[in-house]
């Protein structure tokens, strides 16, 4: 990771740095997402173009996110704006309000074959990114292009509860949203190689 730093580049990486990121690493053998984001981590440490970038808290937000989480993320900091997220929404005829019957939901597809696929913690995972500070949801506000949001009726978890709730007095739809990384999940996306 270091060997495209030039030598006149090249410096000792802060210990409240490098010592907790070796020590994370230690530990990820098994978890390949998560030991390229310690290494490039400390690679950014050691890189006097970009050191700053590499903030100490940076190796806990590491410790805190699995494998399948960094995978995940990687897109939705890759992506310069706002990603499409809904939550599907229950409504009874006669009463306010609604209950939310499925959160932070995105179009999760199988890159093979195209075809949506279901991931339980999904919207554990983005709670998750926006505990951690790196992502920000909102149902506020949504994408104007009018496609943006297609795919959810044919998402599994939609039509699982449109055939479980929907009946002629309650109505199964969903609210669209938008997630999108926030300046630290930038820095963070640039520090440890996922940007």
């Amino acid at each position: 990771k270091a060997a495209t730093i030039p030598a006149k580049e090249l410096i000792e990486p802060k210990a409240s740095i490098a010592g907790p990121a070796l020590q994370g690493l230690a530990f990820t053998h098994e978890e390949p997402n998560l030991k390229e984001m310690y290494l490039s981590l400390l690679a950014t440490a050691m890189d006097g173009r970009v050191a700053a970038d590499a903030h100490p808290a940076f190796v806990e937000i590491i410790k805190q996110l699995s494998s399948d989480e960094a995978r995940l993320l990687q897109d939705v900091l890759r992506t310069g704006g706002a990603l499409p997220i809904v939550e599907i929404r229950v409504t009874t005829s006669g009463k306010k309000g609604w209950n939310v019957l499925e959160r932070h939901l995105m179009n999760l597809t199988d890159l093979a074959t195209k075809e949506p696929i279901e991931n339980k913690r999904q919207a554990a995972m983005v709670n998750n990114w926006v505990r951690l500070g790196l992502a920000e949801v909102d149902y506020s506000i949504h994408l104007m292009e009018g496609s943006a949001y297609n795919w959810i009726e044919k998402r599994p978890e939609y039509l699982r509860v449109k055939a479980q709730h929907e009946n002629e007095t309650v109505k199964v739809s969903f609210a669209a949203g938008i997630i999108m990384r926030t300046a630290l999940g930038i820095q963070f996306g640039r520090a440890v190689g996922l940007l």
